[in-house]
């Protein structure tokens, strides 16, 4: 850089006040508004000197005209619970939703064995058949159910037929016709118990993959709130700056074949800033990358603690 302070008897700082309106005139449009500021500093300084103090100067100029720049471009509006769900806090819901279903399933099934401890009558039941079924879990896993009819007498003369899952070991000992002994509940003999150690092992895994699913809810609360702290204090605390678009990337572990389908792939945006420092960020599909191609300009903000920068379509 060649610079002569022809006239210059005034800071850089005092010669760029006007940098915030033409900045906000230009609005995002990078181009137009920082042009017009360094016209503004090549036209006052002048050319010709080549002294390391006036360069400095003219260096010093030029950073200012950015920074001001940078703090003329508008800011996005994010609330803190706005950052929370941009930043994934809707995911917590899964588990929060298992966490109530378990916990009602806990509810019923430990209900169940108290209402059969307190108020339970025990009586012999006839085994009137036997039956198995398989059924796949979400990991496609199959399990097999076990579960036994029997046939007994309640007060006042009832015959009362009722089926209910067991173990495979009770389901194993029992043959049709047998006489076991069962219990059901005096106010209501259609809730019968007949493997007894079934229904409290129900209510006891119920309870125990329940906290499970409540402590992956807290823990995904507390990482997504610690994520969308950094994010809220970029946006409204950090600074903003305009980059350009240098190149797109792909998400998939570098040096190993990407099997996904086209339609499953992700990229991230690599961007070059106003200070000359890059970034790297976002998951975008391929059609999405149309709208982002190589030398668009974009807003990218930085977290004044952690130092994060996160361009505005990560947001």
């Amino acid at each position: 850089m060649i610079c002569r302070p022809s006239g210059w008897g005034r800071s850089a700082r005092e010669l760029l006040r006007s940098a915030p309106r033409l900045g906000a005139r230009g609005g995002r449009r990078v181009d137009l508004a920082k042009d017009r500021l360094l016209k503004i500093i090549y036209r006052r300084i002048g050319v010709g000197d080549t002294k390391p103090a006036t360069i400095a100067i003219c260096m010093q100029a030029r950073n200012f005209a950015v920074e001001r720049y940078d703090m003329a471009i508008e800011r996005m509006k994010l609330s803190r619970l706005g950052a929370f769900v941009r930043r994934g806090g809707g995911h917590a819901l899964f588990p929060l939703i298992l966490a109530i279903a378990l916990g009602v399933g806990w509810w019923i099934t430990s209900e169940e064995v108290r209402l059969l401890e307190n108020d339970g009558v025990d009586t012999t039941a006839t085994v009137i058949s036997k039956d198995w079924s398989i059924r796949s879990g979400t990991n496609g896993n199959a399990s097999r159910y076990y579960y036994v009819e029997v046939e007994f007498s309640a007060p006042p003369d009832q015959t009362i037929s009722e089926t209910s899952e067991v173990g495979s070991s009770f389901y194993s000992r029992l043959e049709e016709g047998d006489e076991i002994d069962i219990r059901y509940f005096a106010h209501d003999p259609t809730l019968v118990e007949i493997d007894p150690s079934k229904r409290s092992t129900s209510a006891f895994w119920l309870g125990q993959l329940g906290l499970l699913m409540l402590v992956w809810f807290l823990g995904m609360i507390w990482h997504y709130w610690r994520e969308s702290a950094k994010t809220f204090r970029a946006v409204n605390l950090g600074e903003v700056r305009e980059a350009r678009v240098t190149g797109h990337v792909s998400d998939a572990t570098p040096g190993v074949k990407d099997t996904r389908k086209k339609k499953e792939r992700r990229y991230m945006l690599r961007w070059d800033d106003a200070r000359d420092t890059f970034g790297m960020g976002g998951s975008l599909r391929e059609d999405e990358l149309e709208k982002y191609p190589k030398g668009t300009v974009i807003v990218t903000y930085t977290d004044p603690v952690s130092g994060e920068t996160y361009w505005e379509g990560q947001i």
